[in-house]
């Protein structure tokens, strides 16, 4: 809703069993933060040849807003992508791209025409269109 894009950058606790023991967002949009602590939170890892600290590991997240309008019609995506991605989340490596289009609040009564005044207003009030 507010059109908020950009890179989150968070760093993680991970377990030798690959649980997430902690998460610390290092730099990103602070209306981003809450978003991407909840799904690095959620992450799992695979530990190979693992001793038996615990890791730190940076995780980039990288929120996208495609083009289109506010009240339905999705445009083409740019540089070639195919729009029907969207929403779409994918990760490579450390790095994960969430893509969406803008939300937002349509008002239907914006397209009505012409404007209508009621019978009461004309008569009684005399405030008709000059």
């Amino acid at each position: 809703m507010a059109h908020i894009a950009g890179d989150v950058v968070v760093e993680v606790g991970v377990a030798p069993d690959g649980t997430i023991q902690s998460t610390e967002v290092v730099s990103g949009p602070p209306l981003l933060e809450k978003a991407t602590l909840e799904s690095a939170g959620q992450s799992q890892f695979e530990c190979r040849n693992c001793d038996m600290k615990p890791r730190k590991v940076r995780l980039v997240y990288t929120y996208r807003l495609l083009p289109g309008d506010c009240c339905g019609e999705k445009y083409p995506a740019e540089n070639g992508e195919s729009s029907g991605a969207a929403p779409g989340v994918t990760q490579e490596g450390n790095h994960i791209t969430v893509v969406d289009y803008p939300g937002c609040i349509c008002d239907p009564a914006a397209d009505v025409s012409p404007k209508i005044r009621s019978w009461k207003c004309l008569y009684l009030w005399k405030c008709a269109v000059k």
